[in-house]
């Protein structure tokens, strides 16, 4: 062990930019109540960014940040009893303190035990020890303390969970120590960030009650998970009246916040002490509260103890490289401010989101760059304000905008309307300043005060402005969430009888076109009102300039309003056209590569290319028509201000014989030019609205259609005896309210049966299936279904990925269970035939798939499910006799034997099988179930099968040959 000076590897920042770079120094000699430590791990949090900023008044450079410091002894002054080489020890924010060990000492303080408040105190990062030697930080490979402020980790505790312990850990640890918290006291934590979510566990470790309070209320959920029984946003407006009493507060966030909503008690603000303590401790004083500003590092032995091994802060690790040091801080730097904790300031000039832009300038983004949403930003909370009052106004849209919306856009109209007026009333203020300089002897301070009201109009305008975009993009984004979401919604409830309905237009179009309609629409639905009034408004100051000619320009723009309301309306009818012509394309284009196949084998091709391309032909037809239509209202638009100013300054000065000074002049043009964008945006706006009607309509008419009725099947029917796991009785059902495919059906199906149904082609056995899920309307009668389905269509449903996950469909993969699924279902032959095995690539609707595999590989996902009933409408049908008997025998009869099976087929050795429970012949609609005593149960009649199949040819590929 030497006490010589150690040259120590450090990361520094060398200015108030904070940009760290390598550096070597020679650390201080060792004293007699030191330790090295050889540090191995080194937190990050605010103040040190702070530090290297010089945020908190200006720092000594280099500077070398780092308290939240773990490592391993390598050297130990003479004095030091309770460490060793090679203890693992923590460092947090002191590194040394007087403790009264000179005789010439006198620190009350350190007396007492509060040896945070030592006048000598050392901070670990950027302190000053008595002979002049600094005390530098932990990004370094080496540090040397006062062994009395470096403590030993235990082993169950990991070193990045005790890094952050020493600084957030004992930052509210020691308040709690200090005030003696205990079980049944009511504890307020105010701001649950990087202190306030290691403060609530430690309270709940203590078996207090911790009550939160935050400013951000989407954080509310995580809280709770912490152990907060309450929680309350921290906004005087939403607390109650009256809060229940609690012994103790914490204060994360600002006395000056706290003193303003919080009853009576003793309030620890858990921070550095600095010169702004006796500010917060004065306006407590008034608020007739205790305060106490604490950090007592000593407490950190006993935070660091084995008990605390469950407190788990949150934090993230990275390298230790100077790149990565200066990544870490600036993530830490970004993270200060979201738009919901941002100071009024940033969110007036939204610069809470310079850190962001600055990082997406040099590196691509991700997730964690991004800030938490607010709770009513996110797309759960956008969608249920919205339903409810679409709900509550009879499912009508543009209602539940207006009642969820209304009050925004107003508030965005006012804003609009107030940027409107600073637009109108610049040219009076032009007018103003060219008349002070026209005048024989310019009045500076006249000419001064103008100016400044007209540029400072314009900077607030343009503040207003750009809040007033930012709120119409988050009505926009929540808009476009909830009609995206509602479409979804409906494409999943809509009933099969719906498909055919002539309101069921092309999803696809409602959700692109039809969605980015409604939202540009949202965006201008304020020019609707605001543009009459600003067009008044122009032509009374016009008026109030020249006089009637202003009325000359009047007739002019009624002219251009007129013809662009003519051109709006033509445009809305094609419009309309446009997206009637589209929808009947895109269904066009989806029939025939739905049904490619037959297409390419009927060499039909080029017939459906001629439809295709006839129909797209109409529709540019009325496309073009549209874009003309456009382009004469964009002529009437920009000739309108030239012709109106043309017309006026021609009445005044030839007509009404007036002399054109150049403040009339310059107040005039400018006055006409504000006219401009009115005129210009008018009939867009109009023309946008009406597209936006039209999509809202398409809108109800799809969301209007007949939905799936889950009181079609009954869940749960205590009339049913316990072994009976579907039941319809009295049912009568059909595709449409009005004619019944299905009549007077009785069925009852018990646990464990298997049930063959067959019948002629087209006799309902198909229709028996969808009324058993709840497909069909129910005209009559109840159908009751006690376990879960698994269904498999008549027409086979592949997905464009592996047959495995074809099968597991998102169940997890079980070896065992999934290598007898695919071996009953007769798949293995298939599998060899595939050089990926099961990890092959299905084309789209499994084009590299014969009828056959298809038939099995939807066999296999059915059997693979965890459902207690099957209901399988012909699975064999795709299949040989041979493979028929086989699939039978080893999947229905022994993999499924202690399964309820539904099976419809056409099979005639297997409606003669002695293994089914019960026979449903299917005739015209109507059923006959005959129940049957099982002489051969299903197990018995696997090894029959094997029997009979042990003479015939295996060598196929199990198609059903023509």
């Amino acid at each position: 062990m030497s006490a010589a000076p150690r040259t120590v590897n450090a990361y520094a920042a060398f200015d108030k930019t904070g940009e760290c770079k390598p550096w070597q120094y020679e650390a201080r000699p060792l004293g007699d109540a030191d330790v090295e430590i050889k540090i191995s791990h080194c937190g990050i949090c605010g103040s040190d960014v702070h530090t290297l900023d010089s945020v908190w008044g200006p720092s000594t450079y280099p500077s070398v940040a780092g308290h939240e410091i773990i490592g391993e002894v390598t050297a130990a002054g003479p004095s030091v009893k309770n460490l060793a080489v090679g203890d693992r020890v923590g460092v947090g924010a002191q590194a040394w303190a007087c403790l009264n060990r000179d005789p010439n000492d006198n620190c009350r303080e350190c007396a007492d035990g509060q040896d945070a408040l030592c006048d000598g105190i050392v901070w670990t990062t950027a302190g000053a020890y008595k002979d002049g030697a600094r005390s530098l930080g932990g990004f370094a490979d080496y540090i040397r303390v006062d062994s009395n402020y470096a403590f030993k980790i235990p082993d169950v505790i990991p070193s990045d969970v005790a890094a952050p312990l020493l600084c957030a850990g004992a930052t509210v640890f020691t308040p709690l120590s200090q005030e003696g918290v205990k079980a049944g006291d009511r504890v307020g934590v105010i701001g649950i960030g990087g202190l306030g979510h290691v403060a609530i566990q430690f309270i709940r470790a203590l078996g207090a009650t911790p009550v939160a309070f935050s400013r951000s209320a989407n954080k509310e959920k995580e809280i709770r998970s912490l152990g907060a029984e309450e929680f309350y946003n921290l906004n005087p407006d939403e607390l109650p009246d009256e809060l229940q009493h609690w012994q103790f507060c914490i204060a994360n966030d600002g006395l000056s916040r706290v003193t303003t909503v919080l009853p009576e008690p003793t309030i620890s603000c858990s921070s550095t002490p600095t010169p702004r303590a006796s500010f917060y401790a004065a306006t407590a004083s008034e608020a007739h509260k205790s305060v106490m500003t604490v950090l007592q590092p000593s407490e950190s032995a006993s935070l660091v103890s084995p008990a605390n091994e469950t407190k788990q802060p949150r934090y993230s690790t990275f390298p230790s490289a100077s790149d990565d040091v200066d990544q870490t801080k600036q993530r830490l730097h970004d993270a200060q401010f979201t738009p919901g904790t941002a100071p009024l300031w940033s969110r007036l000039f939204f610069s809470y989101a310079n850190p962001m832009m600055s990082a997406g300038n040099t590196r691509q983004l991700n997730n964690e760059d991004l800030w938490e949403l607010e709770g009513e930003n996110r797309s759960a909370a956008a969608f249920d304000e919205f339903v409810e009052h679409f709900e509550r106004h009879d499912k009508s849209i543009i209602k539940a905008m207006v009642a969820a919306y209304g009050g925004r856009f107003l508030l965005c109209g006012l804003a609009m309307l107030f940027t409107t007026a600073c637009n109108v009333f610049a040219p009076a203020v032009l007018n103003h300043v060219i008349t002070v300089f026209a005048a024989p002897q310019i009045d500076m301070y006249n000419l001064s005060a103008w100016l400044s009201v007209f540029f400072g109009s314009r900077l607030v305008n343009a503040i207003v402005m750009s809040h007033m975009h930012f709120y119409l993009e988050l009505i926009a984004l929540r808009l476009t969430v909830t009609l995206k979401a509602l479409l979804f919604r409906k494409a999943m409830r809509r009933s099969i009888q719906s498909k055919g309905d002539a309101k069921a237009v092309d999803i696809s179009n409602l959700y692109s076109s039809d969605v980015d309609n409604v939202l540009w629409a949202a965006f201008q639905i304020n020019s609707l009102w605001i543009i009459p009034i600003q067009i008044v408004v122009v032509v009374y100051m016009l008026y109030a300039v020249i006089d009637m000619a202003a009325f000359a320009g009047l007739a002019v723009i009624a002219s251009s309003m007129l013809v662009s309301f003519i051109i709006a309306k033509l445009s809305g009818s094609t419009f309309e056209d446009i997206m009637k012509h589209k929808d009947e394309r895109m269904k066009t284009i989806k029939e025939v590569f739905n049904a490619i196949q037959i297409v390419k084998l009927n060499a039909w091709e080029d017939k459906f290319a001629d439809k295709i391309h006839k129909l797209r032909a109409t529709e540019l037809s009325a496309v073009k028509r549209f874009m003309y239509l456009g382009a004469l209202n964009i002529f009437v638009l920009w000739a309108s201000p030239l012709a109106v100013s043309a017309v006026s300054f021609a009445v005044y000065a030839i007509v009404m014989e007036r002399a054109l000074t150049a403040a009339k002049v310059f107040t005039a043009i400018a006055l006409f030019n504000a006219l401009r964008d009115p005129l210009r945006d008018l009939p867009t706006v109009i023309q946008t609205c009406i597209q936006a009607k039209i999509s809202i309509n398409r809108f109800s008419d799809y969301l209007s259609l007949d939905e799936f009725q889950p009181t079609n099947v009954t869940r749960d029917d205590s009339s049913q005896p316990e072994d009976v796991v579907m039941a319809i009785e009295d049912g009568t059902f059909g595709w449409t309210k009005d004619t019944a495919l299905l009549s007077k059906v009785n069925l009852t199906i018990k646990r464990g049966d298997l049930v063959i149904v067959h019948g002629s082609v087209g006799s309902g056995k198909s229709s028996l299936c969808s009324a058993l899920l709840g497909e069909m309307d129910k005209l009559a009668g109840s159908v009751f279904v006690r376990d879960r389905v698994a269904y498999y269509s008549q027409q086979t449903w592949i997905q464009n990925m592996t047959i495995r996950d074809n099968i597991l469909f998102g169940l997890p993969y079980d070896k065992e269970k999934y290598s007898r699924v695919i071996a009953a279902c007769g798949l293995l032959p298939d599998l060899r035939q595939f050089p990926g095995g099961d990890s092959t690539e299905i084309g789209q609707k499994g084009v590299n798939l014969s009828g056959g595999q298809k038939a099995r590989v939807c066999l296999a996902r059915a059997c693979y499910s965890d459902a207690n009933i099957l209901l399988l409408d012909s699975p064999l049908a795709a299949v040989d006799a041979i493979v028929q008997s086989q699939i039978f025998g080893e999947c229905i009869c022994n993999l499924l034997a202690e399964k309820t099976v539904v099976l419809v087929t056409h099979s005639a050795d297997i409606i003669a099988s002695e293994a089914a429970n019960m026979k449903v012949l299917v005739e015209d609609g109507k059923l006959t179930a005959t129940r049957h005593h099982v002489a051969m149960p299903r197990l018995s009649y696997t090894l029959a099968v094997s029997l009979r199949s042990a003479h015939g040819d295996d060598s196929h590929d199990g198609e059903n040959q023509p």
